[in-house]
């Protein structure tokens, strides 16, 4: 399990990380926050995602592909207005390319990395970073 800031979760992620093999894991993560300079507006992100690792012993290449969906919802009083509560579910296609440092028992976990997201308009690079533990 580790906590990531920024990266596929856009602002923050929890998230649960299962190695099948020894190169291969799934992960899947939540986060739900407001925008504190807009009130009313809320994101929730639900990264998923399928990783590999290349190397042996504690240090790893990540490599990945998955998918974020994301739940943006806008308060009706945003702007002053009486209207209800608007919200829209978007899926949006993500990468990994990073480091890992995991141990192969249990152990502190690190990862840093580059965290692109794929849409229409075209790609938008992101990093992030994360912290955990592995059991």
């Amino acid at each position: 399990m580790y906590f990531e800031a920024l990266g596929q979760g856009l602002l923050y992620s929890v998230n649960f990380d299962h190695r099948f093999t020894e190169n291969i894991a799934v992960r899947v993560g939540f986060s739900h926050f407001t925008i504190g300079f807009i009130s009313g507006v809320t994101i929730s992100t639900i990264p998923l995602m399928v990783e590999y690792l290349f190397g042996t012993g504690n240090h790893h290449l990540e490599i990945g592909a998955g998918a974020v969906p994301i739940y943006g919802r806008i308060s009706g009083d945003l702007f002053g207005s009486s209207e209800g509560t608007t919200g829209a579910w978007v899926v949006v296609a993500t990468a990994t390319v990073g480091y890992r440092y995991q141990p192969a028992g249990e152990g502190f976990l690190f990862r840093i990395g580059l965290t692109p997201f794929f849409m229409n308009a075209g790609a938008q690079l992101l990093g992030g970073a994360s912290i955990g533990y592995a059991f």
